[in-house]
């Protein structure tokens, strides 16, 4: 029959080994996330340097409108 020092620390371990289970999931949420945000920072420099090549490229000046 096991202690209630036994118990404490396999109560413990599980918790642990539960937190690292959680740690490394959270990582692998987080490297992903970052290769998708370089992914999209890339397309919105392209977009930004299209709509700035159609700016230039305009004749009608982009004005804002009045109520901006």
């Amino acid at each position: 029959m096991p202690t209630d020092l036994e118990t404490r620390i396999a109560d413990l371990e599980t918790h642990i080994a539960h937190q690292e289970k959680q740690i490394a999931d959270l990582d692998t949420v987080v490297t992903r996330q970052s290769g998708e945000i370089e992914h999209l920072q890339r397309h919105l420099r392209a977009l930004a340097g299209l709509v700035a090549e159609l700016e230039e490229a305009s004749e009608v000046p982009i004005t804002k409108p009045p109520h901006y």
